[in-house]
Formats: C-alpha cells, structure tokens, sequence
C-alpha cells in the first residue's frame, strides 16, 4: 500500500508538471531579467556596440576627388603620393581612397587635434581595411612616433580585403605602400582611431 501511495504521489507530480504552461517560468525567467538590468548596465552595453561598429570614409566627396585635409575635423590628414577617391569593384564597401597611379600609389595618414585640424597628434591605435590584395605579403604599413621614429610595420597577410589593426600608443603617422608584386594594387577604407584620452571612431555623414 505504501508503495501504491508513493507511485500515486509521483504520477500527479508528474502530471502537473506536464500540463502546467510554460508561461509561469518564463515570466520569472523575465522578471529576474528586468530586475538585474539598470540603465548603468543598458548604457555598458550600447557603449560597445557604439565602439564595434565600423565608420566608411571617403563617400562625402564625388569621385576623383583629391584628399588631403577633408578629413582634418576628425583628426586625420592624408598624403603620399597624391591620393584620390576611387572606385573598386573588388572591395565591397567601394569608393575608397587610392594613391597615384590609381591603386599603385602609396597612402598616409598623419593624425592632428580634431578641434584645430593642425596641430599634431598621436593615437592610441588605429585601424583600416585595405586591398583587395592578390598577392601575400606584397604591402606594408609602417607607422611612426612623432619625431619620426620607426615604431612597426606589418605586411598583408592575407589575400582580398584585410583589416590592420594597430596598437601601442604615441603613433603619429602611418605610410602603406607596395613593396612586392601586386597585380591589381590597394586601395584603403574604414578607417578609425583611438586617441590617447579616450576611444573615438568617426562616422561621415551621407
């Protein structure tokens, strides 16, 4: 008889359970969400999500356009050898920005106080993509301190489109060129930076 009671006890358990909606645990399960989450823990959250995202440059301006100091309010000047905004049918978030001969050409970056446009700078880091690359180890970036000195340099280490991402702090300036074979050459584009102070990435209006 015992025993009849136990298995009896167990199979009404069982069965409560198996028709109980789920709706109950849900909302507990919702509830313990809501109450743990604060506006603090929201504002964390969109703050990385702001600082994820990646900014495309050089769609302000029309095609062929030479670039120099455009970009000076943001906190880049741009040089090398005379570039230029350009189409890529290889690189999937085209125009980008190209040296002369198209493609060929070498690309700097020279950083500068966003709230002057002139005044020299240096960053914390700071990142691009560049290709479409056909040929491994073809092109390097160099980057430099503020009197010049060599701080490193890295050539593409894969083929299509690379992201660089550079870090180590007091960078003032940057050069990519071609140092290899590179059939069909490179062009730059998304391109942000983190200053020393704080983290700033730079989103052109369209």
């Amino acid at each position: 008889m015992k025993r009849f009671l136990t298995l009896l006890l167990l199979s009404i358990v069982m069965f409560g359970a198996l028709t109980c909606p789920p709706t109950t645990v849900v909302a507990q399960e919702e509830q313990g969400y809501s109450s743990s989450t604060n506006s603090a823990d929201v504002a964390v959250v969109e703050s990385v999500l702001r600082s994820a995202e990646r900014y495309h440059y050089f769609q302000q301006y029309p095609l062929d356009t030479a670039i120099s100091n455009q970009y000076a309010s943001q906190g880049i000047i741009f040089g090398g050898d005379s570039p230029f905004i350009s189409t890529d049918s290889a690189n999937p978030t085209s125009p980008v920005l190209s040296g002369t001969p198209r493609f060929a050409g070498a690309i700097e970056g020279h950083f500068v106080d966003p709230s002057d446009g002139t005044t020299a700078t240096i960053v914390e880091s700071f990142r691009l993509d560049a290709g479409y690359f056909d040929e491994l180890g073809s092109t390097r970036i160099v980057w430099f301190d503020s009197q010049g000195n060599k701080l490193g340099q890295r050539t593409n280490s894969q083929m299509g489109i690379e992201t660089f991402e550079i870090q180590g702090g007091n960078i003032a300036r940057w050069r990519m060129e071609i140092v290899e074979n590179e059939p069909n050459g490179f062009g730059i584009d998304n391109i942000s930076l983190s200053p020393v102070q704080a983290s700033v990435l730079f989103r052109e209006k369209r």
